[in-house]
């Protein structure tokens, strides 16, 4: 059940030393724990912290660290800005001279805003007048989550919504009147149609360039076909022209041999004929 607290829960300017105190103490309480339950929590999450050290946090005899304050935060199921920065409306010093509003606190808590007067990341033009960032504004805002950047980065203007929408959650914790949150509805409203005419733009823009993209694979695809039949076309061509020339070449080489043969036999006929010859006149002379 949500635990309604009165204003003056903690004293004006509270500390969030202070304000984890006695946040610790009321959110223990509230989940019916005892010191010794709590310890026993902490332990099983891998952190010794002692019944009696939990009293002396809770009494202010000992401060937190860091890793107890996440510890504590896990243990008792609440984010860790609930036991820092508490849930009442409130100024808090978050330095020993700086005291802030508790909704400006928070937001800076959350990285929307830069601790200052109600200073806005808003697009001048589309989603209306802001405070001009500066360089540390601009370097709060580069401290930003890894995954914040690339939304931004993919849709301007998304993390706009954010701070939109802290606005109104002030106005209407805040403000005389509930018509006071018309404003920044209005301009949520106006935002979201922007960011989704964008993202429609975006999408058409998309779709043609994939379109482009299939074409012009497509096109590859057929300049490639077109140069592997050329390819084909000229090896074959070339093969043709390698055997045509092997045929050439094996008949000149047959015709060649069948001169040799025929000029081998004439002249091996000549020569009987010469023989044939020679052994008639010898014969005939023999005979006279």
């Amino acid at each position: 059940m949500f635990d309604i607290r009165t204003p003056d829960s903690h004293a004006p300017g509270a500390t969030p030393q202070e304000i984890f105190r006695a946040e610790l103490k009321r959110t223990r309480e509230r989940r019916g724990w005892t010191q010794q339950q709590l310890s026993d929590r902490i332990t099983e999450l891998g952190l010794s912290l002692s019944r009696a050290t939990i009293a002396k946090i809770e009494t202010g005899q000992r401060s937190v660290l860091l890793d107890e304050v996440i510890a504590f935060a896990v243990a008792l199921g609440v984010p860790p800005s609930a036991l820092i920065l508490g849930r009442d409306s409130r100024f808090i010093r978050v330095t020993p001279d700086l005291a802030v509003h508790f909704s400006a606190a928070l937001n800076w808590w959350r990285g929307l805003d830069p601790l200052g007067p109600w200073q806005r990341k808003i697009l001048r033009d589309e989603l209306g007048p802001y405070v001009e960032e500066t360089e540390d504004d601009r370097f709060f805002y580069d401290a930003r989550p890894d995954f914040e950047a690339r939304a931004e980065q993919r849709l301007p203007s998304v993390l706009s919504l954010q701070v939109l929408a802290a606005s109104a959650v002030n106005f209407a914790a805040f403000g005389e009147s509930l018509s006071e949150v018309l404003g920044p509805l209005d301009t949520i409203n106006y935002a979201l149609h922007s960011l989704a005419a964008y993202v429609e733009n975006e999408g058409q823009m998309r779709r043609g360039k994939a379109i482009m993209d299939r074409e012009k694979a497509t096109t590859a695809k057929k300049a490639t076909a077109k140069k592997a039949t050329a390819k084909k076309a000229t090896a074959k061509k070339a093969s043709t022209t390698r055997t045509t020339k092997k045929i050439g070449a094996k008949k000149a080489g047959e015709k060649a041999v069948a001169g040799k043969k025929s000029k081998a036999s004439t002249a091996a006929e000549k020569a009987a004929a010469t023989r044939a010859t020679s052994r008639s006149a010898t014969h005939n002379g023999k005979r006279r």
